[in-house]
């Protein structure tokens, strides 16, 4: 007799698969915008008590500095401590007006009272605020891997495991900034300037070319001529309470609207 041994399949195998992943995006936009100078339009500087009222102030180049004398009884002759301008005399109650074309900053006092001093700051142009965008952006792949493992019976283990890692993400950032703002001027049409306490209301209009401008004299004595300061155009005398006829916008005038044919 003799035995026969008939082997005992087994199977072993230990497989093991560690996947470790992370993905980080980060997106970041700043807008940094530039500085505003704050500028006035239609400025009036009050003359009284021997001081200015403001006694500073920033305008556009191009626009109208009207200066009122509010006193009662004296006199004021405003302009360059250096008499490289001048409004003129202004008598008490009177109003003098004056346009810079040059940027710049422009000191300015009442001749013969040393103590009275004032500063225009004349700016070239409108500033905007331009914004400035930054963007980052960072990217680690992830993947949450599959993991399979198989044993096979036989005389011979043998494990065969198989690890497989999918998903490539990517992210992506983008950041835009807009918005530069644009001023645009309001247009009068068939405007009225009244002229009330030596000063018009309103001081400043914007109109097309050639528009029809109207002024009405609502003082009680005051005969007024309104003419430009360069002495080109005039409306001729206006009694008190009357209106003076239309009168053309002229080609060159202080404040003029954008060359454009009105609506």
């Amino acid at each position: 007799n003799t035995p026969v041994l008939s082997p005992t399949p087994s199977a072993t195998g230990q497989p093991s698969s560690t996947a470790t992943a992370s993905s980080t995006a980060t997106a970041s936009a700043t807008l940094v915008p530039s500085a505003t100078a704050t500028a006035v339009r239609g400025p009036v500087v009050t003359v009284s008590n021997f001081a200015f009222s403001p006694a500073n102030l920033t305008v556009f180049r191009g626009e109208v500095v009207r200066f009122q004398n509010a006193s009662s009884v004296t006199t004021h002759t405003v302009g360059a401590p250096n008499g490289a301008w001048s409004v003129g005399a202004i008598a008490p109650g009177g109003t003098g007006a004056i346009d810079f074309a040059v940027a710049g900053t422009y000191p300015f006092t009442s001749l013969g009272f040393a103590g009275m001093t004032g500063t225009i700051t004349v700016l070239d142009a409108t500033v905007t605020p331009l914004p400035t965008a930054t963007a980052t952006a960072t990217a680690v792949p992830t993947g949450a891997p599959t993991l399979t493992a198989s044993a096979t019976a036989s005389n011979t283990p043998v494990a065969s495991p198989t690890a497989t890692a999918t998903g490539l993400p990517t992210a992506s950032a983008t950041a835009i900034a807009t918005g530069i703002p644009t001023a645009s001027p309001t247009v009068v049409r068939n405007p009225l300037v009244q002229i009330t306490n030596f000063a018009f209301s309103p001081a400043s209009i914007t109109v097309y070319r050639r528009e029809p401008i109207r002024w009405t004299n609502t003082t009680a004595f005051s005969v007024h001529s309104v003419t430009s300061l360069g002495g080109t155009w005039d409306s001729g005398d206006i009694a008190p309470g009357s209106r003076s006829p239309w009168t053309s916008t002229p080609r060159a005038p202080t404040r003029t609207a954008p060359n454009s044919t009105p609506p």
